[in-house]
């Protein structure tokens, strides 16, 4: 079992990618609840 830089410097970036996908959709996400709750509500 060796340990290979390439391999998990490409997972780390993955993982990366993924979180900030998640992380924009999330904040897109909790805009838009915003924006509705202040149209329905007031």
């Amino acid at each position: 079992m060796s340990f290979d830089l390439d391999q998990y410097v490409e997972a780390h970036r993955t993982n990366w990618a993924n979180f900030v996908k998640l992380t924009a959709y999330s904040a897109a996400g909790i805009i838009l609840l915003l924006v509705l709750l202040t149209i329905f509500v007031l």
